[in-house]
């Protein structure tokens, strides 16, 4: 199945063929097609059905010609879709042309387009329809302005401030809207939300914004990484007696994570530095290096004194313990490094003696990391075991 972004594009090069029937496809049989502007231009309104979808189509071709999109955003979630742009076209009963900011939202389900919701300039539509160019237009209806200036307002209290209860309280009357500000803010403290472009029709209002933020609290089961992040979304608020009273948000969500996981290279330098601890025989930073629960893979027969499985700090410590109190003069040439997402791969050899007997083992190894949060949470060693146990054997037949 395509993904939603790709979906949307699809719908939108069938658009520009004219192609009704693969826009027919996309949407499903109780799709909710909504354009809020002034009854005048025929494309308002809230259409339900794939025949209302076809009726509006139709309004479109029908009013304007030389139609251009210039969509040079997408934002995406789980579930929904959100398109910043610009809108041109040339309106037929008069040749006035007219340009136009354009947010368009989809909201999916089981593939296939189920919302949509357009805000533009309609007032600019609207004046070029009754003849008059653009520039002309003075909205007769001041709560658009108004409600611009609100959601101004709004940010400009809240963006790079700390966002309390009282503060949000003022603008906000949506409690899904007032929660997720309160659990940004725990993990992003006086997070900003810089405005690039607004546009407004009747009760909403849309922002195309840039978040920036440093990473302080946990966010998507991420601890806090002390990173300063940004990502692109789009809000859309609707406005009733002076406060937000509902929103659609489309967040890059995808990139804000890319930038709080560790890079390949960031695991690589953790990886890099438990092998230097592990020369010096540094125990306590060995165990630093791995997260709380972390576990240890160390396949073997048990003469092997460090053999077997251990989770969490306490069964870690013992595990380095035996390994440097029984072994001396530890060796680890790697040959390579393979690492991708949270996973390091070492492959190489690895030489030491055995304390107890004075034999040194030498072995090929493969030693598998797992990196989160820059911190070591399972450790896989494998090696010639045979080689290994047979370099502690002499001692645990003087012992026997």
């Amino acid at each position: 199945m395509p993904n939603m972004i790709d979906t949307v594009k699809s719908f939108f090069a069938a658009f520009e063929k004219g192609d009704m029937a693969a826009i027919r496809g996309m949407v499903t049989d109780d799709v909710s097609w909504e354009y809020e502007a002034p009854a005048e231009l025929l494309t308002a309104g809230i259409r339900h059905s794939p025949g209302g979808v076809m009726e509006f189509f139709s309004a479109v071709a029908s009013q304007s010609k030389d139609i251009k999109l210039d969509l040079r955003e997408y934002f995406s979630n789980d579930e929904a879709v959100g398109v910043f742009g610009r809108y041109e076209a040339i309106v037929k009963a008069t040749g006035i042309h007219v340009d136009s900011p354009l947010a368009l939202y989809f909201k999916f389900r089981d593939g296939k387009i189920a919302r949509f919701v357009q805000v533009a300039n309609s007032g600019a539509m609207l004046e070029a329809i009754r003849g008059r160019a653009a520039g002309a237009f003075s909205a007769t209806d001041s709560s658009v302005s108004q409600n611009k200036k609100l959601i101004a307002d709004y940010l400009n209290a809240l963006s790079g401030k700390a966002k309390t209860a009282d503060i949000v309280g003022k603008y906000v009357a949506d409690e899904s809207l007032a929660k997720h500000i309160a659990d940004i803010e725990a993990a992003f403290p006086h997070y900003e939300l810089l405005p690039e472009e607004t546009t407004a029709e009747k009760d909403l209002v849309v922002v195309r914004a840039q978040f920036r933020g440093f990473h302080r609290g946990p966010f998507a089961g991420i601890a806090p990484t002390g990173k300063t992040v940004s990502a692109g979304l789009i809000i859309i608020y609707k406005i009733q007696n002076g406060k937000i009273v509902n929103h659609w948000m489309q967040f890059d969500t995808f990139s804000l994570l890319q930038q709080l996981q560790s890079s390949p290279q960031e695991n690589v330098a953790v990886v890099q530095r438990q092998l230097e601890a592990f020369g010096r025989g540094d125990i306590h930073s060995m165990i630093e290096n791995c997260s709380t629960d972390c576990e240890i893979h160390s396949p073997g027969p048990a003469i092997i004194p460090y053999s077997g499985t251990m989770k969490g700090h306490a069964e870690i410590r013992g595990y380095f313990e035996k390994l440097v109190s029984t072994q001396s003069d530890p060796k680890l040439s790697v040959s390579q490094v393979l690492a991708e997402g949270t996973s390091v791969v070492l492959i190489g050899n690895y030489s030491a003696h055995v304390k107890s007997t004075g034999i040194t083992v030498d072995t090929p190894v493969a030693l598998a990391f797992e990196i989160r949060d820059g911190k070591i949470t399972r450790y896989t060693a494998l090696a010639d075991t045979t080689a290994i146990a047979a370099g502690y054997a002499r001692a645990s037949a003087a012992a026997s």
